[in-house]
């Protein structure tokens, strides 16, 4: 599995090796750099795919290429300093920033399956909220990004469907007009309550890519792209040295650089303004699309105590399964309090907390299963223990 080391880069001092399982969460105060760790997971992840596919020479990436224009995408270029250090152990690739000079080493592809990455920021409720948002430039550019995805995934099917309450989103392709409907009432969509706005762009897009991926059609080729793998094939083909089989071989491998195989989905705060039983629904969601591939990425950022109580309950399901296998009794009995599509296996899940000293440690976990002892739980312990207090003054002072 990939891996990550951050230091001074923002409000981050210090991350050591973190390792990214199929299932990463970043909590932390508003501030604390959860999102600058997504992001450059998210750039790193991208050059990896870059390169294999060839679409950029690691010679190309310098320094300031590097910092001005892939970290300048996610508007993070301006958080390195002369002590920032970067290190990530990838599946192809390693890269390092430091002493403000990146280097890149390749390592073995064989192995390697080709992603789809979507990073899906806090931001993404402006799509909703502002009418016909496709057609306003000058918008952030991981921000524009999603809304490119967004309206391709919104005008691929008349009805989505979007996992909370039995709503749907209904693509009006003649007026060009999305609407929320509860199968009685039917409203425009940028008129939906804000949690819904937010959630509407995760889920949509999301299906989309996963659907992409299943029916192995990603995206048509441009015409620059069909030229250079024309010319690839025809040098291959007419290369006397090649005899048949390594013919193949090297085709196929061409052909492996435009099949996705699996989905990087970045989700900042998938919690945003939407209620506790919501907020279970869309991590539902999201652990449900994780587990649809071998190979799928799902790395959030929140500061939701709900959320992580969720990831616990999905890693304790996967723990009676796994021990109860071949207990069709038990396991029937445990699909009804945890559907099966979200059932985490403890060594698939990585918890990080960003403490105020800017460090990212991994949260325990005794038995895979998050620890309680972490600063959302211990903020909702100290609002307790302050309720107590307040019965004890009042007592005290009312006899």
């Amino acid at each position: 599995m990939p891996s990550i080391s951050i230091k001074n880069i923002g409000a981050i001092k210090s991350a050591e090796n973190l390792q990214l399982m199929p299932i990463t969460a970043f909590c932390g105060r508003q501030g604390s750099g959860k999102s600058t760790a997504a992001k450059l997971i998210t750039i790193f992840a991208w050059l990896e795919k870059a390169i294999f596919k060839k679409e950029i020479d690691e010679k190309e990436l310098t320094t300031d290429v590097f910092v001005k224009k892939y970290c300048g995408f996610y508007n993070i270029d301006n958080f390195f300093n002369k002590d920032s250090y970067l290190k990530y152990n990838g599946d192809i690739c390693d890269f390092e920033y430091s002493n403000q000079q990146f280097k890149i080493e390749q390592k073995d592809f064989s192995n390697y399956k080709l992603p789809k990455i979507m990073y899906i920021p806090s931001e993404r409720n402006f799509m909703i909220a502002v009418e016909n948002a496709e057609k306003i430039s000058g918008l952030p550019l991981s921000l524009a990004n999603l809304q490119n995805k967004y309206f391709k995934a919104l005008k691929s099917s008349a009805v989505h469907t979007i996992g909370i309450n039995g709503y749907k989103v209904e693509y009006d392709s003649q007026t060009q007009t999305s609407f929320l409907t509860d199968g009685e009432n039917k409203i425009k969509t940028f008129e939906a309550a804000s949690g819904l706005q937010s959630l509407i762009p995760i889920a949509i897009t999301t299906e989309y890519l996963l659907q992409k991926i299943e029916t192995a059609d990603f995206k048509a080729l441009s015409a620059e792209e069909n030229a250079k793998l024309e010319i690839e094939i025809k040098n291959i083909l007419e290369n006397k040295n090649f005899d048949e089989n390594i013919k193949k071989i090297l085709i196929g491998n061409i052909n492996r650089r435009f099949k996705t195989d699996c989905l990087w989905n970045i989700v900042e705060e998938p919690e945003q303004n939407l209620f506790p039983e919501s907020q279970d629904k869309v991590i539902n969601l999201l652990l449900s699309a994780n587990n649809r591939f071998s190979g799928n990425h799902l790395i959030i950022t929140t500061h939701s105590p709900y959320i992580l109580n969720a990831l616990t309950l999905s890693v304790m399901a996967g723990r009676i399964k796994e021990k109860f296998l071949d207990n069709s009794i038990v396991l029937r009995k445990l699909y009804d309090i945890i559907p099966e599509s979200v059932i985490i296996f403890n060594n698939n899940l990585s918890v990080f907390e960003i403490k105020d000293d800017g460090t990212i440690t991994k949260l325990e976990s005794p038995y895979g299963i998050p620890s309680d002892n972490n600063f959302l739980n211990n903020y909702l312990e100290q609002s307790n223990t302050m309720f107590d207090e307040l019965i004890d003054l009042e007592a005290e002072y009312e006899s």
